[in-house]
C-alpha cells in the first residue's frame, strides 16, 4: 500500500519540516505540495525533507481554499493508494 499526504503551504518554514518528518515517520512515501507563493525558504525545506521520498511540488497562486484544495487533490490522484 503506498500512503501519500497532499498540502498546500505558504511561507511555512518555521513548520513544515516538522510536519513533513511525521508524516514520513508514519509511513507516507509520497508527497504532493502545492506552494502558493513562499518567500522564505519553505520550498528549499520541503525538497530537503522530501529527498527520500516520492515528491511532487507545483507552484500555483493562491485563489481560494476550495479551488486550490481541488488543485491539489487533481494534482494527486493516482500518486498513491490512500491520500492524507
Amino acid at each position: 500500500m503506498k500512503l501519500g499526504m497532499v498540502a498546500i503551504v505558504k511561507d511555512e518554514a518555521a513548520r513544515i519540516e516538522a510536519c513533513l518528518r511525521s508524516a514520513i515517520a508514519a509511513g507516507v512515501t509520497v508527497a504532493t505540495i502545492v506552494d502558493t507563493g513562499s518567500t522564505d525558504g519553505t520550498v528549499e525545506i520541503v525538497r530537503r525533507t522530501c529527498r527520500d521520498i516520492e515528491l511532487h511540488l507545483w507552484h500555483r497562486p493562491f485563489k481560494g481554499l476550495v479551488p486550490t484544495r481541488s488543485v491539489a487533490f487533481r494534482k494527486a490522484r493516482d500518486t498513491a493508494d490512500w491520500l492524507l
